[in-house]
């Protein structure tokens, strides 16, 4: 299972950030890579969560308070585990 969701996040990855984008530095991959996931993992609609991003779903459930404070988002996996 674990090999698969790597697989699906690696091809997502190299699809929508590094073919689309071009780097002039190690540190543009770094910002851009950071910014990427905090996308992927909270703000991505998701087709398990009914077409709505993990930030929505706990937003919803009462376990996060705002949608301006990113420091405390938990993973998506919990996100899921709050369905």
């Amino acid at each position: 299972m674990r090999n698969t969701l790597i697989k699906r996040f690696n091809g997502s990855y190299r699809r929508d950030a590094l073919n689309a984008t071009l780097f002039e530095n190690l540190w543009q991959v770094k910002q851009f890579t950071k910014e990427y996931f905090d996308e992927y993992n909270n703000r991505r609609t998701h087709k398990s969560l009914f077409n709505l991003a993990p930030e929505e779903v706990l937003l919803k459930c009462g376990q996060l308070t705002s949608s301006n404070d990113s420091s405390e988002l938990p993973t998506a996996q919990l996100a899921i585990k709050l369905r």
